[in-house]
């Protein structure tokens, strides 16, 4: 339902539904074109992962950033916090 590139400066951009912060925006907007997800500035992405109503970053020093639906734990971080 939602969408994710990243450039080659390892910026990430989202959209599509935005419902439970999926596209990392801050709100639950959707967007209807690509748009920079400006919480990532000053992390250098190498790729990224959408999942139904979560999304999933993964940094060049291998970090993983996520963000979205959480109820089912599947963002790991050990809540099941939206």
């Amino acid at each position: 339902q939602h969408s994710m590139i990243v450039s080659q400066a390892g910026a990430v951009f989202s959209w599509g539904f935005g419902g439970y912060g999926a596209l990392g925006h801050g709100n639950k907007y959707n967007y209807e074109s690509p748009t920079l997800v400006e919480s990532l500035l000053g992390q250098l992405v190498q790729s990224t992962a959408a999942g139904s109503y979560s999304s999933f970053a993964v940094t060049v020093g291998g970090a993983v950033l996520s963000w979205g639906w959480g109820q089912g734990g599947q963002l790991g971080h050990g809540s099941t916090d939206i």
